[in-house]
């Protein structure tokens, strides 16, 4: 009978650990699906082997891997099991990862939830200095752990970055904001450079577009009886002009601005062959082939300069 007992005292402590583990794990955080601008980039979270990791939603807190950060810092990331210590050390260049990659593990950005593990033990050292979070109201908050990667909540990284932070409700957006910029504060006067670039630019794309949509795309439509080889002797020329401003366009001082140029660059490169085939195509008679490319990629333009306007714009708009 007392054995009995035994094994029943051993049966009901598993039991009530099995209980109070399932009620550890049954914390969870929703995978936040959202568009992220740093210092002007499009930002993708990736772990250590590279693989990308999402970012989270827990309790109305934005949680971002604590590995990104340090990266958007210049800082070397390591971590000390022994003392359970994440240190941010160093001074390299910081990196941004644009480029999505092979997910850590199977989630779906828009609807899954996944478990988390609150980490009040974990100490977070910069420099060598140690790290106190807190929330709007002052209060303390901890990391979170979801599959290996540690977490910090935005308002956290802002801190450590030196970044301002802005929220913008997208188009998709079912409540929280799902659109975020995060940047070093602009002097006056890059406020002001900003301001006078993009006003130029889009002056070059305005008058860009109204030759593609206006003199071309409106006449292929309404009156296609007036396209012909003539036609395109003349507006083919003027095309190219308009877009050969844009192209020219001197790059941007103010850093906040280089990705957008970049990816403007890629795009003219693409687009500047694309009109050499349309010059042949005319030599050779093929009018559709004419038409074709001077749509192609010239409509990625708008794109790349309405992507330089949201980086800069978007974050002065109040909420």
């Amino acid at each position: 009978m007392r054995t009995f007992f035994k094994i029943l005292s051993v049966a009901f402590v598993v039991m009530i650990c099995i209980v109070h583990s399932h009620a550890i794990s049954s914390e969870q955080a929703e995978i936040y699906y959202q568009y992220l601008r740093v210092q002007g980039y499009p930002i993708v979270c990736l772990n250590e082997q590279g693989e990308q990791v999402p970012m989270l939603l827990y309790k109305g807190t934005n949680y971002i891997p604590i590995r990104t950060t340090g990266e958007w810092m210049g800082k070397t990331v390591s971590w000390n099991g022994k003392t359970n210590t994440i240190s941010l050390s160093g001074s390299i260049d910081p990196t941004y990862h644009t480029k999505s990659a092979k997910k850590s593990y199977n989630y779906d950005e828009h609807f899954d939830k996944i478990d988390i593990t609150l980490a009040p033990q974990i100490v977070v050292l910069v420099d060598g200095k140690i790290q106190n979070f807190y929330d709007a109201n002052g209060s303390v908050v901890y990391p979170l752990i979801s599959h290996g990667t540690t977490y910090l909540p935005l308002r956290s990284i802002g801190k450590l970055t030196g970044m301002e932070i802005a929220w913008r409700q997208t188009f998709y957006s079912t409540g929280g904001a799902q659109l975020m910029y995060l940047r070093t504060p602009l002097t006056s006067d890059q406020k002001a450079e900003c301001e006078s670039y993009l006003s130029g630019l889009e002056k070059r794309l305005s008058f860009f577009e109204y030759i593609l949509y206006h003199d071309i795309q409106d006449v292929l439509r309404d009156s296609p009886e007036q396209v012909s080889v003539e036609y395109w002797k003349t507006t083919l020329p003027r095309l190219r002009q308009a877009f050969n401003a844009i192209k020219d366009y001197a790059p941007p001082t103010v850093p906040l601005l280089e990705y957008g140029y970049q990816e403007m660059c890629v795009t003219s490169q693409l687009y500047d062959s694309e009109l050499d085939l349309a010059t042949q195509a005319l030599e050779q008679g093929d009018l559709n082939q004419v038409s074709n490319m001077c749509f192609a990629s010239g409509v990625s333009l708008g794109d790349n300069v309405a992507y330089m306007q949201n980086v800069y714009y978007q974050p002065n708009t109040k909420n």
